[in-house]
């Protein structure tokens, strides 16, 4: 990030003539229009002559590195800057984002902790270091460092809003809600809104989110023109996500969540369509469950005629014939009320006993 350098007198006296001014509000003046190797030149008269001037330092280091890209001159103005003042914030503050916009983050770290250990109730200096912590993924300790930057200042809204990122990349999202409370609380703009909105769509706080939405579209509606339909459509698709996520899982519960996909749909193409998948899904749900229910009665069927099935069999091993195939016959009887069972192999089981049973009382009859 580029930093922009503007002195106090500067800003107090809007009309001062260059001619008027001093060697570091003409340095930020070339600086500020790009003219690096002028406010080199000036810079490096200034620090020959005031060498405890962080200012003049920092604004060495940053023409340094924005004008030419001379990182290596640059580092050493920024380390003469903090050599010659340990303890001042901004001092941290830039040379920590030189080091973390070369990939340094390590470098930084340790930086912002030296920092913390000369000014350790600086807010700001945990705030550096929880970014930094979080860049480098080491997310519980980022939490660490934000939390102590709220402890020491309870009123820096930007605390707040870093802490909720890293509770959610910790899977603590009411925590995260919490702390977007307090951002809101402490600066009630349209993108803290749009923010804590995505983190209720995240959390399934539907209601809850479409009225961040609707705030933040109230407040900013040129950034944030047209985030409620965003907001029911990112809905709509939640409940879309999880009716396909259900729907070779639990049929009655998938259907429920297309229902709910259909109240948030804009888009005709969508309605027709959930409207047609509704009607099917209904369809085979009511098959499904009419199925259930057969098979619980098939199941009892099977269970009766297989009953009559060992009844008859051990009236055929008494070689009693006629009253075996009666037997018989009405376990017969019982899986022909399922034009299932009717075809199942146990009917044709007992079919077969019955046929012998008749032939053997008909063989009995002959011989009598």
């Amino acid at each position: 990030m580029r930093f922009l350098f503007y002195s106090l007198l500067l800003i107090g006296s809007p009309l001062f003539t260059f001619a008027q001014m001093t060697p570091l509000e003409k340095a930020e003046t070339y600086y500020n229009a790009d003219k690096y190797r002028q406010a080199i030149r000036l810079l490096t008269q200034l620090v020959k002559n005031s060498p405890t001037n962080h200012e003049a330092w920092l604004l060495l280091a940053a023409s340094y590195w924005y004008g030419n890209n001379e990182l290596t001159k640059a580092e050493q103005a920024f380390k003469q800057a903090l050599r010659v003042a340990p303890k001042v914030q901004a001092v941290y503050a830039r040379y920590g984002d030189f080091l973390t916009s070369n990939q340094r983050l390590a470098d930084a770290q340790k930086l912002y902790e030296e920092g913390i250990k000369s000014m350790p109730d600086n807010a700001d200096l945990y705030y550096y270091l929880g970014i930094n912590l979080d860049k480098q993924q080491v997310y519980q300790s980022a939490l660490n460092a934000f939390s102590k930057a709220i402890e020491l200042n309870k009123a820096k809204a930007s605390y707040y809003f870093q802490r909720a990122f890293i509770y959610d990349q910790l899977q603590a999202t009411n925590k995260a809600l919490k702390d977007f409370d307090r951002v809101i609380e402490l600066r009630p703009n349209a993108f803290g809104y749009i923010t804590r909105g995505r983190f209720r769509l995240k959390a399934k706080n539907y209601q809850g989110a479409l009225a961040d939405y609707t705030k933040a579209e109230e407040l900013d509606s040129v950034a944030h023109k047209g985030a409620v339909e965003e907001c029911k459509g990112a809905i709509e698709w939640d409940y879309y996500e999880a009716y396909e996520k259900w729907d070779d899982k639990d049929l009655a519960k998938a259907l429920g969540y297309l229902r709910k996909a259909l109240k948030w749909a804009r888009s005709p193409e969508r309605i027709a369509r959930y409207k047609q998948w509704i009607a099917q899904d209904e369809k085979e749900l009511l098959e499904r469950e009419q199925a259930a229910k057969d098979a619980i009665i098939n199941k009892k069927l099977l269970t009766e005629a297989e009953i009559f099935r060992q009844r008859g069999i051990a009236l055929i091993k008494a070689k009693k014939y006629q009253e075996a195939a009666y037997v018989l016959e009405k376990g017969l009887m019982v899986l022909i009320k399922s034009a299932e069972l009717a075809i199942h192999p146990l009917y044709n089981k007992i079919y077969q006993l019955r046929k012998d049973c008749l032939a053997a009382v008909e063989e009995a009859k002959k011989k009598n």
